[in-house]
């Protein structure tokens, strides 16, 4: 009986190896490992600290189209399964197939959902995150060019649930309208920096004239400043020694600011003074080296900021820290100055009621914290938005508002929100199948092109041929009828050849198909049923050596 033991077991283990490859290749396990160094398939830090104190119920509802269920459904189904599994049982996730003119759509457009398509035949994929208190937020429309920043949209979301109330930033651009106004005669637009903060905060526009920043304001955003009047320059340095947060785009050369207004803007911004008094030299000679990010955690993850026309300025102040972000060879593009700041303002420039409710100060009362950065044109979508970036969704190209959010979240104190930087595309791992289509067409890949080349040439020449005798510029002829009959004859050789060529890809796709399986269900098992014997081997020879030694003794 033990001379089949070994061949039983083998033939045993061929099978098994044989019905995990068929289970492997029926089921298709999504699942991988994340051996990556900077874990680019892993959620981030700040997602999982937030998840892990994450006390409230959590729900998350798909709503989603049939026609549109496709292979950025699959990874936002999997990045929403990382959530629900670091959420502690948290978090509920569901999916809504949402025809038109059902409940469902109803339900989904009520929600925020946005209808994609004709009136006749709307789609539908968006996401809705909500929590026990029954507060939600929406993600009216999940773009798949946009999945390299699924896990900030959710994160972000997710983090303004519940007792959010919007902070309040000011925003001063005397010579840019940044955005739409509140009169229906106003069909200005928001820029897409304004509209991708407006879900977060409430942005106010603040006037050039203004003498007085709100207290409520958490933090004032300036942009490109044109003749900032007396006042409101000190407004904005009284706001600043009382605890403010200055965010300063400033630029000697707008070209955001040439393409809207047609014109260059060269008049003086007003700020002069107030930035010499901080100690900040502005050199407005373009700089023409690479952008240089500074480690710093306002810039982990970042690899790439846009500036354009961009001046360079250094700090000089004995009671000011400055923080270095973006760097040049010329100077400093982007830094934070913190420390005691003094008015350069030996008095207030008015009278009236206003100083009575808030008295001039001199020197700084509370800490507050400027941001400056020697370019405006990096607000502008032309440097950060990829051309072709539908209405749908805001397709990134660099890390400018990636920057721009978190500068805006740390000015404003905001620590209730998540921004996460992506680290990597997301990408899904093709199927070994796919990976065989994939080898199969670059074998062939020089000759198809080539012949696809010629088929696109000779189609062109007959095309040409036909233009020529219908305009009249050649006489139709016998030798012209043959010159064109030998260019189809060409073109149908072609196009036999380019099938020709598909059937060789075929037949190599389904060779190294073969050999997969031969692989899988000979090999590898050969080699274990090899090393089985071996082993079985050894332990009968150290048996048999034990049996005579005990004979010996």
């Amino acid at each position: 009986m033990k001379k089949y033991t070994l061949p039983f077991f083998a033939v045993c283990l061929i099978i098994s190896f044989a019905a995990i490859n068929i289970g492997v290749s029926l089921f298709g396990i999504p699942y991988s490992f994340d051996l990556t160094p900077d874990k680019r398939y892993t959620l981030s830090p700040e997602t999982l600290d937030w998840l892990r104190h994450n006390r409230k119920g959590l729900f998350a509802r798909l709503y989603v189209s049939p026609e549109l269920q496709n292979d950025s459904l699959v990874r936002i189904m999997q990045v929403l399964e990382e959530y629900k599994a670091n959420a502690h049982n948290q978090l509920s996730i569901s999916l809504v197939e949402t025809k038109a003119f059902t409940p469902a759509a109803a339900e989904a457009e009520k929600f925020g959902i946005r209808p994609l398509g004709s009136r006749e035949n709307p789609l539908y994929f968006g996401l809705v995150l909500a929590d026990d208190s029954g507060r939600s937020r929406s993600i009216p429309y999940l773009e798949s060019r946009r999945l390299t920043y699924l896990e900030h949209d959710l994160s972000r979301n997710l983090s303004a649930l519940g007792e959010y109330e919007k902070p309040v930033i000011g925003v001063l651009s005397p010579a840019l309208e940044l955005q739409k106004g509140d009169s229906r005669l106003d069909y200005s637009q928001d820029w897409p920096f304004i509209s991708l903060l407006r879900p977060y905060y409430e942005i106010r526009k603040l006037s050039n004239g203004v003498a007085q920043i709100p207290p409520e304001t958490k933090a004032v955003v300036i942009v490109n400043p044109r003749r900032v009047e007396n006042n409101t320059v000190y407004a904005l340095e009284q706001y600043l020694l009382r605890g403010g947060n200055l965010v300063i785009f400033y630029d000697a050369f707008s070209e955001a600011g040439l393409a809207v207004n047609g014109q260059p803007d060269m008049r003086p911004s007003g700020l002069e003074n107030f930035l010499r008094n901080l100690g900040i030299s502005y050199n407005a000679r373009p700089q023409i080296s690479d952008v240089g990010i500074n480690p710093h955690f306002l810039t982990r993850n970042m690899n790439r900021i846009n500036l354009s026309s961009s001046g360079s300025f250094t700090v000089n102040g004995d009671e000011v820290r400055f923080t270095e972000l973006l760097s040049s060879a010329e100077g400093s593009l982007g830094g934070i100055l913190e420390g005691t700041f003094h008015a350069s303002f030996p008095e207030p420039p008015f009278d009236g009621e206003l100083l009575s409710k808030l008295p001039f100060v001199s020197i700084s009362v509370a800490p507050g914290k400027i941001f400056f950065f020697a370019d405006s044109d990096m607000l502008h979508e032309a440097l950060w938005l990829q051309p072709e970036a539908s209405d749908n969704a805001m397709v990134y190209h660099s890390n400018n508002m990636d920057l721009i959010e978190k500068i805006i979240d740390y000015a404003a104190a905001n620590r209730n929100l998540l921004s996460v930087v992506p680290r990597h595309a997301f990408k899904t791992c093709p199927d070994i199948l796919s990976r065989f289509e994939e080898i199969s067409k670059e074998r062939y890949a020089a000759e198809y092109e080539e012949t696809a080349k010629q088929k696109r040439e000779k189609e062109e020449m007959l095309q040409q041929l036909r233009q020529n005798v219908v305009s009249g510029k050649i006489v139709a002829s016998l030798k012209i009828s043959g010159h064109g009959e030998a260019l189809q004859k060409e073109i149908a050789d072609t196009d036999k050849a380019l099938r020709r060529i598909n059937a060789e890809i075929r037949q190599y796709r389904k060779k190294l198909e073969m050999l997969f399986m031969a692989a899988n269900i000979v090999i590898f098992p050969g080699i274990l049923i090899a090393v089985l014997y071996l082993a079985v081997s050894l332990s009968r020879r150290r048996g048999r050596n034990n049996a005579r030694e005990y004979a010996h003794e």
